[in-house]
């Protein structure tokens, strides 16, 4: 019998330059009974790290660096990932002292060194496949990652105009009244290729105001009319978002 090889080819148009960064910082504690000896992003999902799904998905970018900002057990993830993907990826690790009480927009601040390039933001608890990045331009571009705004929804709600681009950004913790066709659900995804500097100084000003303390969504929430970043819709490719062990179960049912 002849056998034949077949090669898939995934085609994905790179900018120059890509820096990433994973925030990887918090501590779970709503999957505290699985978080207690790991960080949350070294839950399994069919066997499978989320970290190491993540990690697997965006070795295709070719990145220049992968950063990693820790906090919860850092000494444990660090060392994990080193050993795993120290051959591999450009990695990067940068440590917050106050991961106790501050929030993803810390993190975030303590990478600004990297923003200069072009870079992409993840958060550390999502599962996804990695087809979600084929054929996507990524020159001079901001785009938001995202799925559909369903009833199940809740979290980071982005709302576009009729040109695709994010005017309105919101934290929803209730069912609406309404599911319109230009709401989106954020699948923690958020690529930079345009007004870098911008943004850098905005978290600087942010920080030194004292706001540590909330989602980095809130940010662009904040300065949304003056960053002009566009809906990058995966739907109908498969994602999910691992908040507790409810989430972890139907994660496990969406990728067996």
């Amino acid at each position: 019998m002849q056998k034949y090889i077949i090669f898939v080819q995934i085609k994905i148009k790179h900018t120059q330059t890509m820096n990433i960064i994973i925030l990887a910082a918090g501590m779970g504690t709503r999957m505290k009974e699985k978080t207690v000896k790991i960080p949350k992003c070294l839950i399994e999902v069919n066997n499978e790290k989320i970290i190491d799904r993540q990690l697997k998905n965006i070795k295709q970018l070719k990145p220049n660096n992968v950063i990693i900002v820790t906090g919860y057990l850092s000494d444990l993830l660090e060392n994990y990932i080193s050993e795993k993907w120290g051959n591999i990826l450009n990695l990067k690790f940068i440590e917050s002292k106050e991961y106790k009480t501050t929030n993803n927009i810390f993190s975030l601040y303590l990478t600004k060194d990297y923003m200069k390039d072009d870079f992409m933001i993840l958060e550390s608890d999502v599962f996804f496949e990695k087809k979600i990045f084929n054929n996507i331009d990524f020159k001079n571009k901001n785009l938001w990652f995202t799925d559909k705004f369903t009833i199940n929804s809740d979290g980071c709600m982005l709302t576009s105009d009729k040109n695709n681009n994010i005017k309105k950004i919101e934290i929803i913790r209730k069912k609406l009244s309404y599911y319109g066709n230009n709401i989106y659900k954020s699948i923690g995804i958020l690529f930079i290729g345009k007004q870098k500097q911008k943004i850098i100084e905005l978290l600087e000003y942010e920080i030194n105001s004292g706001n540590k303390n909330i989602y980095f969504d809130l940010l662009f929430s904040k300065y949304i009319n003056n960053i002009n970043i566009s809906i990058q819709n995966i739907f109908p490719k498969k994602w999910f978002e691992i908040d507790n062990q409810n989430d972890l179960e139907k994660a496990e049912q969406l990728f067996i």
